[in-house]
């Protein structure tokens, strides 16, 4: 079984982190953690393996799950995060994503769009969404 979250810098993205930790370790699972880059023009190499260095550092030091094999993915494109989330999940077979869904006014939303609400709805696997109002219990 293999298992991604979408990982950030969000409260909401860390409780969907150690809860598909915890899904991992539950059900003997391999745990992809994925950030994503949105970009046009191309990225010097030396500077993608430092954003890919930062990445696995904010991974590692929010473990909850230590004995728990995470494999660090950013993906990089021109597409937007949830049509590049959508298009991993595809690719690699995923069975289970779990993304945080921070909390954005409407206008917000109406602006720059919803990643979850475009991975929920184009995903071709089940997506489990975290809140801010859920509690990740230890």
């Amino acid at each position: 079984m293999k298992i991604a979250v979408y990982f950030e810098e969000s409260a909401t993205s860390l409780k969907a982190f150690n809860m598909a930790e915890a899904f991992a370790r539950q059900h003997g699972a391999e745990l992809i953690a994925l950030s994503t880059i949105t970009r046009e023009d191309p990225i010097i190499h030396s500077r993608l393996l430092e954003l890919e260095a930062e990445f696995e550092a904010k991974v590692e030091k929010n473990r909850k799950e230590p004995d728990i094999k995470c494999e660090c993915r950013l993906l990089v494109d021109i597409e937007d995060a949830g049509e590049q989330i959508v298009k991993f999940v595809k690719r690699k077979e995923i069975d289970w994503l779990y993304i945080g869904t921070p909390r954005k006014s409407k206008l917000a939303k109406l602006i720059v769009g919803s990643t979850s609400l475009h991975v929920i709805l184009n995903a071709t696997c089940p997506v489990i969404t975290i809140n801010d109002h859920v509690d990740v219990k230890s």
